[in-house]
């Protein structure tokens, strides 16, 4: 079983939507992310992360099926539950792809924790570098029966029926590219750093929004 697979019943627990990409859309994905970096458009004065190479990818402009693949998946999976709950709105609004950016991250560099606008926001994972066994083993003589979070995505979970705080890192390696994960907008998370390999981390990240543009506000 693939680091992917076991863990599927975390992100589930906590409301996160998974996907495996069709290769038509990762193929678009993976090939514009290269793109958007040699076309300079630095997304990184919008950013928290301490990465120095973080791009609009909203620039490449995303034909409909890749947005519509995008927006269309907070209908489904665990992630839909919450959804279904939000009543603030009036009316039926579309949602839309709002942003989408692709991070370039090299060892040493990292996303402290964050959240993001919106409603609705995600991780796609293009490239994992390293060999995840060699990161866990980078730092020497920490406590064994610690979790070991090197080069690993984090989700802080608050269960609400005590108000207990959960930051289980997510054993993120090869078997997770071509895969998506779609999230509570406020859901804080982070990135601990890598330290093994001199290529590129690469993910594309975004945001989800509902567009009540056309609707006019009565005060």
């Amino acid at each position: 079983m693939t680091n992917w697979e076991k863990e599927q019943s975390h992100f589930h627990m906590n409301g996160i939507s998974t996907y495996d990409i069709p290769p038509d859309i990762f193929k678009w994905l993976n090939d514009n992310s290269y793109k958007a970096k040699d076309s300079n458009m630095l997304y990184t004065n919008r950013l928290v992360g301490h990465l120095k190479e973080e791009y609009d990818l909203l620039t490449q402009n995303p034909p409909k099926e890749v947005t519509s693949y995008i927006e269309t998946r907070c209908m489904y999976g665990p992630f839909y539950e919450i959804v279904k709950k939000l009543n603030f709105l009036t009316h039926n609004v579309p949602i839309i792809l709002d942003s989408l950016w692709v991070n370039f991250q090299k060892k040493h560099e990292f996303n402290p924790i964050h959240n993001h606008s919106g409603f609705a926001s995600f991780i796609i994972f293009v490239n994992i570098p390293y060999n995840l066994e060699d990161e866990e083993n980078y730092f020497e003589n920490i406590n064994p029966d610690a979790d070991k979070h090197t080069s690993k995505l984090m989700f802080i979970n608050h269960f609400p029926h005590d108000g207990s705080i959960n930051c289980k890192p997510i054993n993120v390696d090869k078997s997770f590219e071509g895969k998506m994960v779609m999230f509570d907008a406020k859901h804080l998370h982070e990135v601990y750093p890598f330290y093994t390999s001199d290529d590129y981390r690469i993910t594309i990240s975004g945001n989800l929004r509902f567009n009540t543009s056309k609707h006019k506000l009565d005060i």
